[in-house]
Formats: structure tokens, sequence, C-alpha cells
């Protein structure tokens, strides 16, 4: 058995862990392998770097970092926030799709050339990494942190990695079950911040990254 197939099943074995704890953390092939599943009901949000402090403030929270940004620090492909749109549609790799939430805040991913329409909040991103079940990734590529958004039924993913390949994460998304997934911006841009349970974690990154994808308990009246 080759170690690719034995990283990828051991991810995979990772992320149907998560199914019983919100939180799941393993090492594969020395790579740490963090999964949150979103519990049911959450919200999910834009959070922009300057309100980073003040999300923190959550009881419950799930924080990951999120599409590519350029050196002057805006968003390097559409960003969609409300009525408010940065940056511009893009056509070229790796944005090879979106991820949003609709005005009902259910979450999609999707393989797009167009913005989603009637969106809450969205992010052209890349790549995709898992599509209708089946592996995106079909050659090797560098190893670096990954931060993924994922989809399993009905559940929501926020995935944060150490240096891994995205062939090797893809394969082991798959093996789990997970429907779709999409890359985030990754390396020193990585990062996530989860208060759930009781139980805090947080892996930062080392770039200062514009905005952030959250995820919170709603707001009881």
């Amino acid at each position: 058995m080759s170690l690719r197939l034995v990283c990828a099943m051991l991810l995979g074995m990772a992320l149907v862990a998560a199914e019983t704890s919100p939180i799941s953390t393993s090492t594969v092939a020395g790579a740490e392998v963090v999964t949150v599943t979103i519990p049911a009901g959450w919200v999910s949000s834009i959070v922009q770097a300057g309100d980073r402090d003040l999300f923190a403030e959550k009881p419950v929270r799930v924080l990951i970092n999120g599409g590519y940004f350029d050196a002057q620090g805006l968003p390097d492909a559409l960003l969609i926030n409300g009525t408010t749109q940065t940056g511009r549609l893009r056509h070229d790799s790796p944005y090879s799709g979106f991820v949003w939430a609709d005005a009902a805040g259910v979450v999609h991913i999707a393989r797009m050339v167009d913005p989603p329409v009637d969106a809450a909040w969205a992010i052209q991103t890349g790549p995709l990494l898992v599509e209708q079940g089946s592996s995106g990734i079909n050659t090797s590529t560098s190893v670096a942190p990954r931060s993924v958004i994922a989809l399993r039924r009905s559940q929501i993913l926020v995935i944060r990695t150490a240096r891994i390949g995205l062939k090797e994460l893809a394969n082991g998304l798959v093996t789990a079950g997970v429907e779709m997934a999409i890359n985030l911006d990754g390396g020193p841009s990585s990062a996530l911040q989860v208060k759930i349970d009781g139980v805090e974690l947080e892996r930062p990154g080392t770039a200062k990254v514009p905005y952030f994808l959250g995820f919170a308990a709603p707001r009881v009246p």
C-alpha cells in the first residue's frame, strides 16, 4: 500500500471521527489536521480583520481565514458581503468556484463562472478539492498549511491543516464521504480559532489577513 493511500485513509478516519465530536485533531504523515463540525443552526458571516477581536468575544465561535488577497491587503478575487462587493471576478486558476451562504443562511460550495445570486456573503476561491464526491486534484502539489470549507451531507466542516499536499488532502476528504470542498488561502494565511463545547483551540497564521469567515451560535433574544 502506497504512503499516499495510507495518508488519505488516515485523514479519512480523522474526518469520520469528527462526526461524533465537534473538534477532531489528528496527525497525518507528520501534518496536524484539525476538523471542526459546525453545529446545526449556527450563523455564518464575513468578519473583517478590524472586527476580529469583537467576534472573539462571542461565547462560542469558529473563525477561519478567508480567500486570497493582494499585496495591498485587498481581496484578490470577488468577495461579497451583503450589498458590498470588493475584489474582482476572476476566471483564472485557482479561482474555480465559490463558497457562499444564501439568504436563508444555507452554506453552498460550487464550481461557478458567475457569482451566486442573492448571496448573504460569497468568497470566490479555489481550487475545488472535492466535487460531487470525487477528488478535483489530479496532480501532486507542494506541501503547505491549508484552510478548507467542506460539506458532508448536512454538515459544514471547517478544516485547518499543517503542511500537506492538496492531492493527499482531497483524497482524504473523499474517503471521509465529503461531497464538496473548496480551498481557501493557505500557507502563512492559514489560521483557525475555535471555542466550542468548553474547548478552546487556536492555530494562528503568520500573515496579516484582511478578513475571515466566522461561524457562531445565533443570538438569543
